[in-house]
C-alpha cells in the first residue's frame, strides 16, 4: 500500500549502495513534503480517485471485460454501468515499470454496449487527450512508465462531422 510521502514522491536513493535504507529517510528527519509537485504519485492517486468517483462504471465489479492486446506487457479492460449512468470506461495500462510499450488493442465494442463499425471518441480522463477511434479497426496505444503509463478512457459515439451527409 501507499505508506507515506517518500513513496508517493518516488524517493528511492539509498543511504549507501546496496542498502534498503533511504537517504533522508523520514524516520530520522522532520521534513516538509510538496505532494503537489508534477509527477507526484499523490497527484496521480488524487486524479484516479476523482475519476473513480465520477464514473459509475468503475464502481461495478460484474461488468469487467478484458480486451485483446498484441503485447503481453499491456493489459486492456473495460467496465460499464448497466443502468446507463455515464459512459463505458476502457483502461489500457503498461505493467512493465522499466520499458515503454506499444500495442494494437482489439476492442470488443459489444462488451461496451456499443455498435461495431461506428466512430468513437475516447477521452483519457487521466491525461486529458481525446482520440477518435474506429469501431471496426484495431487501435494503437503507446505507454511508458516515465510519462503516461495508463489510459483511463471514457468512450462515446463520435459526433458526425458538420456538413457531412449521412447516407442510409
Amino acid at each position: 500500500g501507499v505508506y507515506g510521502p517518500a513513496f508517493e514522491l518516488g524517493e528511492h536513493r539509498p543511504v549507501r549502495p546496496g542498502s534498503e535504507e533511504y537517504l533522508h529517510s523520514e524516520k530520522y528527519e522532520v521534513r516538509e513534503w510538496d505532494l503537489d509537485q508534477p509527477g507526484s504519485l499523490a497527484r496521480l492517486l488524487g486524479r484516479l480517485n476523482r475519476i473513480r468517483r465520477n464514473e459509475p462504471a468503475l464502481r461495478r465489479l460484474d461488468t469487467l471485460r478484458f480486451h485483446g492486446v498484441d503485447n503481453p506487457w499491456l493489459v486492456a479492460y473495460s467496465k460499464t454501468d448497466p443502468a446507463g449512468r455515464g459512459d463505458p470506461v476502457l483502461v489500457v495500462a503498461n505493467v512493465d515499470h522499466h520499458e515503454a510499450h506499444g500495442a494494437m488493442v482489439d476492442i470488443d465494442w459489444a462488451a461496451l454496449g456499443l455498435p461495431t463499425g461506428a466512430r468513437y471518441r475516447v477521452v483519457d480522463q487521466l491525461g486529458g487527450a481525446t482520440y477518435e477511434w474506429s469501431g471496426r479497426d484495431r487501435n494503437y496505444v503507446h505507454l511508458s512508465p516515465w510519462s503516461v503509463s495508463a489510459h483511463v478512457f471514457t468512450v462515446s459515439l463520435a459526433e458526425p462531422d458538420p456538413g457531412s451527409e449521412s447516407h442510409g
